[in-house]
């Protein structure tokens, strides 16, 4: 490199004029003057340069800038070596110590003999199924006033007396005169053969905040 030229990076230096070498990828590089304007680019593969100059007036070569630059960052690089065969291993040499003595056979123990199996449990007994397990319904009422009480005290005792029912009650809350509803059915055909129940005119049930309905495990 002459004294007049240098490289700083991706910066070159020619006598007054530096260009800056933008990097694109691929080994490729756009250069710009100090003005910022393009005159060129050029790629890199290896140390060789192709160069694409645009014939920018009062521009250096594209070429000779590209090759001021691999010349300054890509010395240090050493030049990919090929490649070559892989070695062929050598086999170890045949050992020429006498034979050795053939090794007794061990008599094989007999597998064991698979444990018996346990007795079959009983069988789950009618009240596993989910179907023949009684129901129960659980309601909440806001405070009705005298005639919607009347006449659910008259619908409870109705229900009572359903085929199915199991028990029934109807609790109020003393400070906040709340009523909660609870109703058991014998089993979920029970409970929901009552859709189709009519209670007499003077009876109807309270109107529910919240009802929840499950079944009885115990």
């Amino acid at each position: 490199m002459s004294p007049t030229t240098r490289v700083v990076r991706n910066r070159i230096y020619i006598d007054d004029r530096h260009y800056d070498a933008k990097v694109q990828g691929g080994g490729k590089f756009n250069v710009v003057n100090a003005a910022g304007v393009l005159v060129g680019s050029f790629q890199v593969r290896g140390r060789a340069v192709e160069a694409e100059d645009l014939g920018i007036e009062g521009a250096d070569p594209v070429e000779q800038i590209g090759r001021l630059w691999v010349k300054e960052n890509l010395s240090a690089v050493p030049e990919p070596r090929p490649a070559g065969p892989a070695p062929i291993p050598i086999a170890p040499p045949l050992s020429t110590a006498a034979p050795l003595a053939p090794v007794a056979a061990l008599p094989i123990a007999p597998p064991p003999e698979p444990a018996p199996a346990a007795p079959a449990g009983p069988a789950p007994s009618p009240s596993a199924d989910a179907t023949s397990r009684p129901i129960c319904r659980v309601a909440t009422h806001n405070p009705p006033d005298a005639a919607a009480l009347r006449k659910a005290l008259a619908y409870q005792e109705w229900l009572r007396h359903q085929p199915g029912v199991a028990s029934s009650c109807l609790m109020r809350e003393p400070k906040t005169g709340k009523l909660v509803s609870v109703t058991v059915w014998a089993d979920r055909d029970k409970f929901n053969a009552m859709r189709y129940a009519k209670p007499p005119t003077d009876a109807s049930p309270l109107v529910s905040v919240t009802v929840e309905i499950g079944e009885v495990l115990a």
